[in-house]
């Protein structure tokens, strides 16, 4: 008896620990898609110019880093990250500007700190659709179409998505002033924007994609 006693105890003890056991942490990878199009390294560049003023500016990959955090209600998830600085040189003696290239999940945003303010826009999220990408904390992109060719400089680039910038943290610059057309091979190859005083059109003339 005392045997049986003992045996059920252990079988409860058992019992409760697997009921109530942590689950096992969830590993979020970055979409596929997102990491063969658009992690660029340190080497790649981009030229545009000014279909405005006739100036050119260039644009450089200064670093690309790889990290996993904890995420979820119990931190029980690890996310992977990829996070990419780009610089801008300008022609014109303009501040240098940082742009800012999140990768996490199925989201590619992107954060501008120059003299507009583009605060982690949700750009694209794979596979690609239509309409408001909605980011509630920040900025959000709305995507206008998706075009299987579109061309720009007697150039024709297949796989463009063009997407507007919402402004949803600062009231005194209305939104969708700024439009992008994104290229899955070459990034950003046009660029549109309306903000304040500022007005230009970066059409891209060359570049150079590391991967």
């Amino acid at each position: 008896m005392k045997k049986s006693l003992i045996a059920i105890g252990l079988f409860g003890i058992m019992l409760f620990a697997n009921c109530t056991k942590t689950p096992s942490a969830t590993h979020i990878l970055i979409d596929s898609f997102l990491v063969k199009n658009f992690n660029y390294k340190p080497g790649t560049y981009w030229v545009y110019k000014d279909s405005i003023t006739g100036e050119e500016d260039s644009f450089y990959v200064h670093d690309n880093v790889s990290t996993s955090t904890s995420s979820g209600n119990n931190y029980n998830s690890l996310e992977d990250n990829i996070n990419i600085n780009i610089y801008q040189n300008s022609s014109a003696n303009i501040k240098q500007a940082n742009w800012f290239v999140n990768m996490n999940g199925k989201v590619l945003d992107i954060r501008y700190s120059g003299n507009i303010t583009i605060e982690y826009v949700y750009f694209l999220i794979v596979p690609y659709q239509l309409g408001l990408l909605n980011n509630s904390n920040e900025d959000s992109g709305y995507v206008v179409s998706i075009n299987n060719s579109v061309s720009i400089n007697k150039k024709t680039y297949a796989g463009v998505v063009i997407t507007k910038h919402k402004n949803n943290l600062d009231s005194l610059y209305p939104s969708y002033n700024n439009t992008f057309f994104i290229n899955n091979d070459m990034g950003i190859i046009k660029m549109v924007l309306n903000q304040g005083t500022l007005h230009n059109i970066w059409e891209l003339e060359k570049c150079n994609i590391v991967k």
